[in-house]
């Protein structure tokens, strides 16, 4: 591997002995407060996607994405973004459009050549599929035809696992309008929405599960002819096409893309383009619809052909200016790329084999191979290996951030600030909008520094002619001020000897009026009604989008219910002096005290004519308590244990092993700062317990069937255990209870059903649980099937349990005389009829699976239907599974692939795979940890897919798996 070099660099901050006072001059100041205590919600999201933030602008299976490349992709965190192919590239004719009967055809072959490929097995669905104008559209073209066409390509052509979550049918479109033997651009925009419009409206038809998105506007200066090219471009598509998009694109890009001004969007303007999307539809559907980003960065310009590493850096400036505005619309954001290509080799030969700029990879110039004809004319070249660009530093920087918000403000709109939360860890990021001037931020982190350990420092800095620094650091002392140069960016990873604890709420909520686009006259009220306040405590403030000429106002008189509010001067950003007319945001403070409940009534005056408010929205952070309530239970017959969050956040729970019930298994497990939870029990010998700081520890275990045990460090005093069978008497299952705080059994006050919910007891404990006790309850309940038999400890089943192969399927069987039990209810498909499989159920929980491969390849799908759990979103889940193949020979291999299923659609949920490929017959291990976002609540099953390939046949596979683990057990 070939890394990019390290330039020297020297930190840029500043310990906390040192004075703001004694910094330069030329430095300006800004304070960011930071509150680790408090906990921050946009909307109902806390925890960091990555996901919708950190990608790659191709695709999965991009040529040269193996080895070492992959390995370093996986390492930095990356994703997959988008790639240039879809159903008007498969057929390029039009009109007619191929049948679903042959869609489905072709799309079987099209199934099986992609499970053949060599990266089949690194594939994900989360990408963009788009395609270029001149494939895609065709003037007066069938739009229905074509959009049948398209929604039987992605039905068809794609397994559950492999199709693209999202579809862009056209890329940037509107800027090709002049492309299609007509003058009349208007019609070929307006048809070009057409298609946007059937695509989506076949797609949600068929119930495909492909999000279709557009239109995808390379040049968004929605300001220009006084809004016109609003009316004529972006709202005209969302009129036409916008019912049926399930998310609108939309490219943001400081420079030139393609059309339009050498203009910047970073800051202010690239926030007055997505509140006017975002106000439009809330005026038009009630709702929000969310956001795609498609594409975003910066336009380098003025440099030669040739890689430099200024060069290659100019683009990173605009990406960061960027990510941080879209990190604050999490909520409303289905994805977002920066446009950071792969190895882009199609680009390589044009201009004498220097790299595509926005590559990630270039080629080593000294292994360049290249033949040419007596003419010197190129006639064929290769290209050896390939080294980093400096467009990895945008993913080393942001390599290991992730976790949930927490409170953050910043006193100067051009220090971007977003604070992250993960276990003992906070990610402080910072980033200085400014294109001149350089920011010493004096940092206040409202956390004990009796706990803290140390910080580690990323800096990046990027200059117009210079190499960039980035400089990793890490310091005992945490820094009381940082110095940003213009356009730097730094993350600070605080490091703390114990879990930082939430203890307050802070949500953010965002209210938008009645109207918007209004013109502005001189002295003329322009009135907005903001409904359905809810208010209680916290802070506001009034974001106003307003276009209009540069020597125009900025500053309105405006009123909130009456009360003046002050216009402030700064603003994100630069001034956009080199743009024709200003087109940006202005964030306005709003005192807490001058909003009401219900209607709030705003009315803003301007001193002079011309231009629009484009939008005013209000946003509201109210600040509440953070106490979660633990929440226990029984999920369902087959014995599951159910450890689920209610309100805000659940305990952090460890599973350090299942109990002696077959299918005992967490159902959801919660992350939170302010607590511990352990579950235990492993037969009815061993109880295990764990705790973030220490080793797995062996304690003695009381002869009850199930046994919780919990550190609670905030107060409570209530406990919840929840079930989804009929209770019949509260009373009769206090019985089985026994609660011991300290070593001291505790009487149970009351027990009882809930009002709202009569499948779940509530217990009441005589007084608050205090701070940092030990809680243990122990539950011995009485388990029945759905024929009314007890379920039976697993030691006491017949083993080994047969799997009979049934055509296709392969059922697993553990009932005991035929009739009790649950069935782990595990599923195949694929190749199953080439196989011989069986079945043994293994210690507590675990099941060993046994397959016979024959010679050649091999795909078989393994699910376990039967054995669900439910997620609330927030929770994270650890997996564990050994495998082995035996009678292996020479070039034989196997890859074992763990995956989530939704219980719905039968699909792998995303993100949510993990692999091994072996081709050695030891034991191997698959682990996998997955984290669960609130917009992934549901029901889901593990599932596994094997490939073999087998050269003499007879290659015997065998799998264990463990269940919900955190730990593995050599099996």
């Amino acid at each position: 591997m070939q890394p990019i070099t390290n330039r020297p660099s020297p930190l840029r901050f500043a310990l906390s002995c040192c004075s703001i006072a004694s910094l330069t001059a030329s430095l300006f100041a800004a304070e960011v407060t930071i509150d680790l205590t408090t906990k921050r919600y946009l909307s109902d999201v806390s925890e960091l996607d990555r996901a919708k933030y950190f990608n790659i602008h191709t695709t999965w299976d991009t040529r040269r994405l193996e080895g070492e490349w992959r390995e370093w992709a996986e390492d930095m965190n990356i994703n997959f973004g988008r790639g240039f192919w879809g159903p008007y590239g498969e057929h390029k004719t039009g009109v007619p459009y191929p049948s679903e009967d042959d869609a489905k055809t072709a799309g079987a072959a099209a199934i099986a050549n992609s499970r053949n490929a060599s990266k089949y097995p690194y594939r994900t669905r989360r990408n963009v599929r788009t395609q270029h104008p001149r494939d895609a559209f065709k003037l007066d073209d069938d739009f229905a035809a074509a959009g049948e066409w398209a929604a039987n390509y992605f039905k068809y052509y794609f397994d559950d696992e492999s199709r693209p979550e999202f579809f862009e049918p056209m890329n940037e479109p509107f800027v090709h309008a002049d492309e299609f033997g007509t003058n009349d651009q208007v019609k070929v925009r307006e048809q070009m929405a057409q298609l946007f419009a059937e695509v989506g409206k076949a797609m949600h038809a068929k119930n495909v599960p492909t999000k279709v998105v557009g239109y995808s506007s390379a040049w968004p200066s929605m300001e220009k002819w006084d809004f016109d090219h609003w009316e004529t471009r972006m709202k005209m598509f969302m009129d036409i096409a916008g019912e049926h998009m399930d998310a609108f694109a939309t490219h943001l890009y400081d420079g030139i893309n393609v059309q339009g001004q050498d203009s910047q969007r970073s800051g202010n303007n690239s926030r007055a383009i997505l509140d006017l999307i975002e106000t439009y539809s809330f005026q038009k559907w009630g709702i929000v619809k969310p956001h795609a980003i498609t594409e975003y960065g910066g336009i380098e310009d003025g440099y030669p052909d040739a890689y430099s590493p200024e060069k290659s850096a100019q683009s990173l400036r605009s990406i960061n200016h960027i990510i941080f505005e879209l990190f604050n619309r999490q909520d409303r954001l289905e994805i977002s790329i920066p446009f950071i290509t792969g190895f882009a080799e199609w680009y390589l030969a044009a201009p004498n084999f220097h790299p595509y700029t926005p590559a990630l990879w270039r080629p080593v110039p000294e292994e360049i191979q290249v033949t040419k004809d007596n003419e010197g004319n190129i006639t064929s070249f290769t290209v050896g290996s390939f080294q980093l660009t400096e467009k990895a530093r945008f993913y080393e920087l942001w390599q290991d951030v992730r976790g949930k918000r927490a409170f953050v403000s910043s006193d100067n709109p051009d220090v971007q600030v977003d604070t992250f939360v993960d276990g003992d860890t906070a990610y402080v990021c910072l980033n200085n909008l400014d294109d001149e001037i350089e920011h010493t931020i004096s940092l206040s982190i409202l956390k004990s520094v009796d706990d803290f350990e140390s910080v580690r420092i990323k800096q990046l800095e990027i200059y117009d002619l210079e190499a960039p620094d980035y400089s990793d650091e890490t310091s005992n002392t945490a820094p009381g001020s940082i110095t940003l140069s213009p356009h730097g960016t730094a993350v600070l990873a605080y490091k703390y000897s114990a879990p930082i604890r939430f203890e307050k709420k802070v949500t953010v909520k965002e209210y938008h009026p009645n109207s918007y686009l209004q013109p502005i006259s001189t002295n003329q009220a322009i009135t907005f009604e903001f409904d359905g306040l809810e208010i209680d405590e916290g802070t506001a403030s009034l974001r106003m989008g307003i276009g209009r000429p540069h020597s125009r106002s900025k500053k309105p008189t405006i009123t909130l219910n009456g009360n003046a509010l002050t216009v402030p001067d700064n603003y994100a950003g630069y001034d956009q002096t080199g743009r024709d007319d200003f087109f940006g945001v202005i964030e306005i403070p709003v005192p807490y005290n001058t909003l009401i409940q219900g209607t709030n009534t705003l009315v803003a005056r301007f001193p002079d004519t011309v231009g629009h408010v484009s939008s005013m929205i209000l946003k509201v952070n109210t600040l509440g308590d953070y106490d979660p309530t633990l929440n226990l239970g029984i999920a369902d017959k087959s014995g599951q244990l159910e450890v689920q969050a209610q309100g805000p956040e659940g305990l952090r729970v460890k599973i350090e092993s299942s109990n002696d019930l077959e299918t005992w298994e967490p159902r959801a497990i919660g992350h939170i700062s302010d607590g511990k939870f352990t579950h235990s029990a492993e037969s009815d010998s061993k109880f295990f317990r764990s705790s973030d700081a220490g080793p797995r520890e062996e304690v003695p275990h009381p002869q009850s069937a199930n046994l919780l045990y919990a550190t609670l460090i905030s107060q409570r005093s209530q406990i919840l255990l929840e079930y989804t069978h009929e209770i019949d008497n509260p009373a009769q299952e206090a019985a089985a209870l026994e609660i011991i705080i300290d070593s001291q059994p505790v009487t149970i006050d009351s027990i009882g059903r809930q009002e709202d919910d009569p499948q779940t007891i509530l217990i009441t404990l005589p007084a608050q649980v205090e701070s940092g006790k030990e809680i243990r309850l122990s539950y011995t309940p009485t388990l029945k099937t759905s024929d009314g038999g007890d379920i039976v400890p697993i030691s006491d089943w017949p083993i080994p349990n047969p799997i009979i192969v049934d055509g296709n399927r392969i059922k697993a069987s553990s009932n005991h005389d035929g009739e009790r039990g649950n069935g782990s209810g595990w599923t195949v498909d694929g190749d199953a009829s080439k196989v011989s499989a069986s079945s043994t159920v293994v210690r507590e929980g675990d099941h060993s699976i046994n397959i016979t491969f024959p010679a050649g390849s091999s795909l078989i799908n393994l699910r376990n239907e039967g054995g669900t759990f439910n997620i609330q979103g927030g929770e994270t889940l650890s997996f564990t599974a050994h495998h082995r193949a035996a009678n292996m020979s020479g070039g034989d291999s196997y890859q074992t692939e763990l995956s989530i299923y939704d219980a719905d659609s039968h699909q792998v949920l995303n993100g949510k795979r993990a692999w091994k490929r072996t081709d050695t017959d030891t034991w191997n291990t698959t682990e996998a940890e997955y984290t669960f976002t609130s917009g992934e609540a549901g029901t889901y099953y593990l599932g596994f897919r094997i490939y073999a390939s087998a050269n003499e046949g007879n290659l015997t596979y065998d799998l264990h798996i463990d269940g919900l683990r955190a730990e593995a057990v050599d099996p």
